[in-house]
């Protein structure tokens, strides 16, 4: 009877870890995917939040919340979180890393942000001192010296994650995406190292994805293609993929097959995907549908200026100009299928419109093939220039 006894008060505790780790399990795999399709985080947030309904202070379940909060742009949210998990755990490495990453996101203040990665690395480096063959703590390290763009100093710590441990995907990942940085642009090496990740992870979604943007990026089509097909192979329910498969199909000017996998984007994106009505607009344009073009143009430009009032990423955009440049897309799409109808004013109304939100669409209009039959009207000049 004792035993049986001491079992009653112990069983609830051993099916709460065991409850504990499968639903963290679950809530991190949605946040990974998350990357690739936003439904997930809501998803990820459910599992976290049953987490803390059994222990409110479990910080990897407070930490994977609030990255999903600030992915979501709730920023103040993911804030408070973070402050909590301050509060258990001051040495907690992450945390700092978040909060940086928040910063960045909802004000662009990279000092700010800075100041917060440099707390982190003290914090590591103190760990590291003490735990040098730790692939994790040299892997977090080159996270957020990247995050401040330290890049060789990141690449240095990522090279000593992966001689420690060659077998985490992540790794490999992490190292291509700083490869391709802007400020790097190792393109090759980048390669190598998805290649790497792959040899490792071959099912792996978000290494497929890297790869897939890199190739485009590269202009490297009939490889980006291979490399998109796979993506959908191994997640048909993502809509990145299929954007993957469109572009470079619209690249290789296989425009009708672009448009249906766009479309097939749209179907299973979680917000509507502004930019693929833009896509497909362009995809009919050069098909000579000129109607289909104009439908999917004004699509474009209604989703747009909800955006503009509604959308809080939009509401704080951090380069007016910018948002502008995206504002004339849609008019200028309009400008191009109205030529090609033949109906000079509403062409010449909409290109004004465009140009005003964009001057330099003013030279692509004087080459481009749509607006041959304006060149000599007094309005188009006055619009573009001699």
């Amino acid at each position: 009877m004792f035993i049986i006894f001491i079992i009653s008060l112990f069983l609830p505790l051993i099916m709460s870890g065991e409850d504990i780790k499968e639903l963290l399990a679950k809530g991190d795999k949605l946040r990974h995917e998350g990357a690739l399709d936003e439904s997930k985080l809501h998803e990820a947030i459910s599992y976290y939040d049953k987490v803390l309904q059994i222990s409110p202070n479990y910080i990897p379940a407070l930490k994977g919340k609030a990255d999903c909060l600030g992915s979501l742009r709730r920023f103040e949210e993911a804030e408070e979180i973070l402050k909590k998990c301050l509060a258990i755990d001051s040495n907690d490495y992450e945390v700092y890393r978040l909060k940086a990453t928040i910063i960045i996101e909802k004000t662009g203040d990279k000092e700010e942000a800075k100041e917060e990665v440099l707390k982190g690395i003290r914090v590591l480096d103190q760990l590291l001192a003490t735990n040098p063959d730790s692939s994790n703590l040299w892997y977090g390290k080159a996270h957020m010296l990247w995050t401040i763009d330290r890049h060789n100093e990141a690449l240095s710590s990522l090279d000593q994650a992966i001689k420690i441990n060659p077998k985490r995907a992540e790794y490999w990942l992490q190292k291509g995406v700083i490869l391709k940085d802007p400020e790097v642009r190792r393109y090759e090496d980048a390669l190598k190292a998805y290649n790497a990740g792959l040899k490792v992870a071959p099912q792996d979604g978000l290494l497929w994805t890297h790869k897939t943007g890199l190739l485009l990026f590269l202009k490297r089509y009939k490889e980006a293609l291979r490399c998109a097909e796979k993506e959908i192979s191994l997640q048909p329910n993502l809509p990145r993929g299929w954007r993957h498969k469109a572009n470079t199909l619209q690249m290789l000017k296989r425009h009708k097959e672009a448009v249906e996998c766009y479309k097939k984007a749209l179907e299973l994106s979680f917000r509507k995907d502004y930019a693929a009505y833009y896509e497909i607009g362009w995809c009919y344009l050069e098909m000579g549908n000129f109607d289909s073009t104009i439908k999917y143009a004004e699509e474009y430009a209604e989703t747009l200026q909800w955006k503009k009032r509604e959308d809080p990423m939009y509401k704080a955009f951090p380069e007016p100009e910018r948002f502008l440049r995206v504002l004339s897309r849609p008019y200028y799409l309009l400008a191009c299928a109205y030529a090609g109808k033949n109906d000079d004013n509403k062409a010449i109304e909409y290109l004004k419109k465009a140009v005003e939100l964009n001057p330099q669409l003013k030279n692509l209009a004087k080459k481009s093939k749509y607006f041959q039959g304006l060149l000599h009207k007094e309005k188009f000049k006055k619009i573009v220039g001699e």
